[in-house]
């Protein structure tokens, strides 16, 4: 049985479990969806015309990656940011089953190189920790829950942000599930993100 995922106006279908793969597919028609009736009430003209020219731009992309580097960056165009991230992990069996990266500063290796085990750190992150406490799996900044002196300073999950300057991350999660994962996160080296941003990725 097939679970569709939306996000910013198109459709992601994943497939059953027993398959290893996740594939795209594009839903764009022109048509007042309700995510573009809501967003018309929030966002500016110029706001939403930037979404649907994202979502026509995306349509043309073609390969087997969920969210290949290229449409990546255009998701740091329309949300500005340093670097997007997407990932698809089995937390179960703690495997990273998809991901790929983009960084304003090129196709450097940005890999994390952790000392300790990478899976409690992950635990450990802001989002991820109000996501098990609050059962909100909305569109969420780690400046909603803590003030920018604090992040700036480090003391917010220092092993990430301290670690990278970052100040601050929105995360985007494509499924509620607690076993299998798939997360767009977005990381700010100098700006807080804004209420705007979290309109164009609700």
């Amino acid at each position: 049985m097939q679970r569709r995922l939306q996000a910013i106006g198109f459709a992601w279908i994943l497939l059953s479990d027993s398959e290893a793969r996740i594939r795209r597919c594009w839903v764009v028609s022109i048509r007042l969806s309700s995510y573009l009736l809501d967003a018309v009430t929030r966002l500016r003209a110029s706001d939403l015309e930037a979404v649907l020219a994202f979502v026509a731009a995306a349509r043309a992309i073609d390969g087997p990656e969920p969210f290949p580097t290229e449409l990546l960056g255009g998701l740091g165009e329309l949300v500005p940011c340093e670097a997007v991230f997407f990932n698809g992990r089995d937390v179960v069996r703690r495997e990273i089953l998809s991901e790929s990266y983009w960084c304003v500063d090129g196709p450097e290796d940005h890999s994390w190189r952790l000392e300790e085990d990478e899976w409690s750190l992950i635990r450990q992150h802001p989002l991820n920790v109000h996501r098990r406490r609050t059962g909100d799996f909305g569109v969420r900044h780690v400046s909603d829950l803590y003030s920018r002196r604090r992040r700036v300073r480090g003391e917010i999950y220092a092993g990430y942000f301290g670690r990278f300057g970052i100040v601050d991350f929105t995360g985007l999660p494509l499924t509620r599930s607690k076993t299998h994962t798939l997360n767009l996160g977005f990381e700010s080296w100098g700006r807080d993100f804004t209420e705007r941003d979290r309109c164009v990725l609700a």
